[in-house]
């Protein structure tokens, strides 16, 4: 008996046609075994996707650590900076009484950012009240605004550097003023808002140096 067809193959089986008889489908048995021999090499393909997928693994907690890292930074940083801005300076002043070439001088300054002892908005900047006085008898004073940038603050020094000749409408009430630099310390290493700190001070209003004994404080709010 002479046989006329054809057989079509697929991954799964093998079907034979034959002419006058029913269709017979049969395993394909090189299918499998094409599948047991590719199967080590597949293994190994996805075997070397391992250090691959721990590799990316890493690179992703690290990513998600540096960025924990830098938020928790700039929010301190944001706090800090925030906590200096809300923090102002109430009051620091300076007495002295001493003795000038055999005269009795008094020195008296205060600076305040919150203070209206200026009789003047303040828009920012700050009260600087001062007198000097020799043998009671007032030589130089004065009272006015004086920009921000003429005093440098921080919770453990101040710096006053001022030429009040210079500043509009400072009102002079004896003399023609001059420059006052004057540099406060204060003398606790942390400050309370609310306490007064005693501090010491140095420096010169117009040509008067302050003496080493005098009295000083810082007060924040």
């Amino acid at each position: 008996m002479a046989f006329r067809g054809h057989s079509a193959r697929t991954d799964e089986s093998s079907v034979v046609q034959v002419r006058g008889a029913t269709t017979v489908t049969q395993p394909n048995r090189m299918s499998l075994i094409t599948r047991i021999r590719r199967f080590p090499g597949q293994l190994r393909d996805r075997s070397a996707l391992v250090p691959a997928a721990l590799a990316l693994l890493v690179v992703l907690a690290g990513g998600i650590l540096l960025g924990s890292v830098g938020l928790q930074r700039s929010n301190a940083a944001q706090s800090s900076h925030a906590g200096a801005k809300t923090m102002l300076l109430a009051r620091a002043d300076v007495h002295t009484e001493s003795l000038y070439n055999g005269e009795d001088l008094e020195l008296n300054l205060s600076i305040s950012q919150v203070g209206n002892d200026c009789q003047a908005a303040l828009n920012g900047g700050i009260c600087l009240r001062y007198s000097v006085v020799l043998e009671e008898k007032p030589v130089m004073a004065g009272y006015g605004v004086i920009p921000l940038s003429a005093v440098h603050i921080t919770p453990t020094n101040i710096i006053l550097n001022v030429d009040t000749t210079q500043v509009p409408d400072f009102v002079n009430t004896v003399g023609a003023g001059g420059r006052i630099v004057l540099t406060w310390k204060n003398s606790a290493t942390t400050v309370n808002p609310g306490s007064l700190h005693s501090a010491s001070v140095v420096g010169k209003i117009g040509s008067y140096t302050l003496p080493t004994k005098l009295i000083a404080s810082m007060l924040f709010r």
